[in-house]
Formats: structure tokens, sequence, C-alpha cells
């Protein structure tokens, strides 16, 4: 074998080797992220179920993260008011499917984050709801929630706390 073959069959197999190894480590990351997602699936499905029964945020003060519960009082409940009285409880809701995940590591501690999406059919009107989760330490909580509906739209300064 002359030498221009050797060098070339052996640059072919580092070829083979890298694109096989880039591959199972593209496999693998996406087979991860399909169980991240749908662990964050199932935890937005009974968060949402949950809370859009009466929208009592005291019912779910352990599965929120500590954004949400910075927000005054005041701002929480004028929401929910709100929420009852343009949509009312939940009557049935599609399950939560995730449309954007990432991971971050850094000293040591990594955070997930993954929004996720539903169509929910309420008493009043139907709409779209966004959840942003994160995973910290092995447990989800909810950072923001999104309610995307007709019944909803030019109403929002009914969720203003009366000064």
């Amino acid at each position: 074998m002359k030498p221009w073959q050797i060098v070339l069959l052996a640059v072919g197999i580092v070829l083979v080797l890298c694109c096989g190894g880039g591959a199972l480590i593209g496999y693998r990351a996406y087979n991860g992220a399909r169980a991240v997602d749908a662990e964050a699936d199932h935890f937005a499905d009974a968060f949402f179920a949950k809370f859009a029964v009466n929208y009592d945020v005291s019912t779910i003060q352990d599965q929120v993260a500590p954004e949400w519960k910075s927000q005054p009082k005041e701002i929480q409940d004028a929401f929910n008011v709100m929420f009852r009285k343009r949509l009312g409880p939940l009557k049935s809701a599609e399950p939560f499917s995730a449309t954007n995940t990432s991971y971050k590591s850094f000293n040591g501690s990594a955070v997930t984050t993954v929004v996720v999406t539903s169509h929910a059919t309420f008493e009043k009107a139907e709409g779209k709801v966004q959840l942003s989760l994160r995973k910290e330490d092995d447990a989800w909580k909810v950072v923001s929630m999104k309610i995307f509906s007709p019944a909803l739209d030019g109403h929002l300064d009914e969720a203003k706390p009366t000064p």
C-alpha cells in the first residue's frame, strides 16, 4: 500500500469515528431532552389542573418559583379575580407540550428551563396557556404563566389593584 493510500485510509477512519461520535452525542442529548420535556409536561398538567379550578394561589405556593412569589399579593389577587370573572373554572385542557427547552450548568449547579403550552377550555372562554418552568435540585417550579384568550383582551386593567 502506498503512503498516500495509508493517509487517505487513516483520514477516512478518523472521519467515520468523529461522525459516529457526534451522532451518538446528539442522540443521547435528544433522548435526554425528550425525557425532561415529558417530566415538565406532566408537572404542568397537574399544576394547571389544580390552579385553574378556582385560581387560588395558596393551593400552589409550594410549586411556584421565587419570581412568582415576589409579586405583591394585591396584584396576584387582582389577576385571580379577573381570571375567575373572564374565564371561569377550567373545564378541560389538552396535555401540555414543551415548545422550548434549555439547560445551563454553572458552578456545579444545573438549571433546566422548559416552556410548555396547552389549549384550554374554561367555563366562559377558550385560550392558550403558556407556563415557564424551571427545574432546580430535582424540583420543578413555575416561573410564570400566561393565558392568551379573547376573553382577556382589553381587560388587563381589571388586574390592577385598586388603591
